[in-house]
């Protein structure tokens, strides 16, 4: 995914425009073919069915549940953009996935 992203990103650029208060460097997972099969597939036959499990209390027709803006954000804290600012976000559940391997962060 991560290097779908980069080779994708050196053709088209990163998007730094497309969230408006809260921006950031991402690119879409539209733009991205290998990542969106895997992601549809994902979706499907794990994801889906364990939120409507999970949230069933809180959603009201959890076969609605869909991917409104699928992205990946590259975070560069020598140069780049390297933090978001809390914030929340505008649907009633929303993830991030960390790509990078643990041994890579530090703090919280």
């Amino acid at each position: 995914m991560v290097q779908e992203a980069e080779d994708v990103a050196s053709k088209m650029g990163w998007t730094t425009t497309r969230h408006g208060n809260y921006p950031t460097t991402d690119i879409p997972i539209i733009e991205l073919p290998n990542t969106l099969g895997l992601l549809k597939e994902t979706l499907q036959t794990r994801l889906y069915p364990l939120l409507r499990h999970q949230f069933a209390p809180y959603l009201p027709d959890g076969t609605k549940i869909r991917v409104a803006d699928g992205f990946i954000v590259k975070y560069d804290a020598l140069g780049g953009q390297s933090e978001l600012k809390p914030h929340r976000d505008g649907s009633v559940l929303s993830f991030n996935i960390a790509l990078n391997d643990s041994s890579e962060y530090e703090g919280g």
